[in-house]
């Protein structure tokens, strides 16, 4: 690559470590893609909290409609309200192309929502500088999991993380870390079998 230009091929190895574009990937390269899945768009809102503001611990609503609160330890916090975040839902191929910061009028809505529902978990919430000068910070990313039925559906696949990780045929690779605590783990299995360690 002396001329700047990159090089196509051949390779030893290919690992598809993608998210949202894992499957189009996978399918590409002949690779059964097996259980169905989906692709969610979810946004969270960020607050500053206030010298008045009660201590927030991080919490992780796993009943009902799901939510978290998480203190960055630096006067910004983390909230999100699952039914009021998710805003995308799509089981195609490729998902569609969200954006990453919702318009003003759902960035509001997502915000309204978000703080009230987590203000019944947790009064203190209600002492956020949410609405500052720059108005609250909304974004959101693609949500990947195998399933295809929402998280109130207690038979959900979404409830269920066993059905991920490496999948290979010949020198492909493809790594579904079902949740991003596990990709350690997911990476060393990869490398063991590039390597031919295992």
């Amino acid at each position: 690559m002396e001329d700047g230009k990159g090089a196509m091929g051949p390779y030893d190895h290919i690992v598809n470590c993608a998210w949202a574009g894992r499957p189009a990937l996978d399918r590409s390269a002949g690779l059964n893609l097996g259980n169905p899945w989906t692709f969610r768009m979810k946004y969270f809102v960020t607050a500053s909290t206030t010298p008045h503001t009660p201590v927030l611990p991080s919490t992780t609503v796993v009943l009902g409609g799901f939510g978290d609160i998480v203190d960055y330890g630096d006067g910004d916090v983390y909230l999100s309200w699952y039914p009021a975040g998710r805003r995308g839902w799509s089981t195609e191929l490729i998902p569609p192309a969200w954006p990453t910061r919702p318009d003003p009028g759902a960035a509001s809505e997502i915000t309204e929502l978000t703080v009230s529902h987590l203000r019944d978990v947790h009064p203190g919430v209600a002492g956020l500088s949410i609405f500052g000068p720059h108005g609250p910070d909304v974004r959101g990313g693609v949500i990947y999991s195998l399933g295809n039925t929402d998280v109130d559906d207690p038979k959900s696949v979404f409830h269920r993380r066993s059905d991920v990780g490496l999948r290979s045929a010949g020198s492909y690779h493809s790594v579904d870390t079902g949740k991003y605590t596990t990709a350690p783990l997911f990476a060393e299995l990869v490398a063991d079998r590039i390597t031919g360690a295992r």
